[in-house]
């Protein structure tokens, strides 16, 4: 199923967005609050705007998309004792603004499946050490751009 015009818009938009939280994340090893604001207000507008769309074009998609990223997250923090980021918490809720529920929930599951696939690869090759962190915003707008893609495309 292909995305429509305005979801196929905020996709765009939401990977144009995270460019800068991804060049933070690896450089600083941290996201800014003020930028991921900026986004966050964004993306409420633009939902605002596209009401009479369906899903993630809707105040109703955005608002279940918000918690859905942020939920998750956050749960994924608790269960395993901040091996997630705070700000990476963040980064999920306000892309759940532009995606929706499932599609925040499939982006946040092909975050995690990539990151891990890095993670075992410096394991094995040992480049990486067991309990180092990595930033995930990469990742994130890596599942984002996937994820898209075969509704894109297809």
């Amino acid at each position: 199923m292909a995305l429509g015009g305005y979801d196929l818009f905020l996709r765009i938009l939401l990977l144009a967005g995270l460019l800068v939280p991804v060049w933070t994340d690896l450089k600083e090893k941290r996201l800014s609050n003020e930028y991921l604001l900026f986004l966050f207000w964004t993306g409420l507008f633009l939902a605002a705007a596209g009401c009479a769309g369906q899903g993630a074009s809707s105040l109703a998609g955005a608002a279940a998309g918000f918690f859905a990223g942020g939920g998750t997250g956050f749960s994924c923090r608790l269960l395993t004792r901040r091996g997630i980021g705070a700000g990476d918490v963040k980064l999920l809720a306000v892309a759940g603004i532009y995606l929706g529920a499932v599609g925040i929930l499939e982006v946040f599951a092909g975050a995690m499946l990539l990151a891990g696939g890095v993670c075992i690869a410096g394991l094995v090759t040992g480049r990486t050490a067991p309990g180092q962190k990595i930033p995930l915003a990469p990742f994130v707008w890596l599942a984002v751009l996937f994820s898209g893609g075969r509704r894109i495309f297809l």
